[in-house]
């Protein structure tokens, strides 16, 4: 009874996600957008179901954050990235990261820790292993409460990490 009610639960958050996306998209056609539109979705499916939501925009793509160099959250932190990847594979006309994490918001400090260099090569070297085409460095420049970007505020770069990201 339980699963079924989960399940019934996720039909319906979905259902709901793709019928914002296409009022959405409608309302930016109706204005005169003509332009390649593009959703982010989170990592998981749970939440947005990826490969029907690219039927109402042009890409769907996930936004990736793991925890330093993939310890902090489990042992199936990484594979859950390779994964998300390589799903994105299946369906997308171009299967790009359009927030892969460069530094993180101070809510997360504590869950996925400080992101040393190293942190950067390793998902680098992943996206590429998997598939990834691109993506894009998500906070290459601080803002109000993002740490450890290689850029901060005042356009000065942060010598430990900026020249992995050069």
């Amino acid at each position: 009874m339980l699963l079924s009610r989960y399940h019934d639960s996720r039909v319906f958050l979905h259902d709901y996600v793709n019928q914002v996306a296409v009022w959405a998209v409608g309302i930016y056609k109706s204005l005169g957008v003509d332009v390649p539109i593009m959703l982010n979705t989170y990592s998981g499916v749970g939440t947005q179901l990826w490969s029907e939501l690219e039927q109402v925009v042009d890409i769907v793509e996930p936004d990736i954050y793991p925890s330093r160099e993939f310890k902090f959250r489990g042992s199936g932190e990484h594979r859950h990235v390779l994964e998300a990847v390589r799903y994105t594979r299946s369906y997308s006309k171009l299967p790009y990261i359009p927030e892969y994490e460069a530094g993180i918001w101070h809510d997360w400090l504590d869950e996925v820790s400080a992101l040393p260099p190293n942190h950067y090569r390793v998902i680098c070297i992943l996206a590429l292993q998997v598939g990834a085409v691109g993506w894009n460095w998500y906070m290459l420049v601080n803002r109000d409460n993002w740490y450890q970007s290689p850029i901060n505020t005042w356009g000065r770069v942060c010598p430990a990490l900026f020249g992995d990201f050069r």
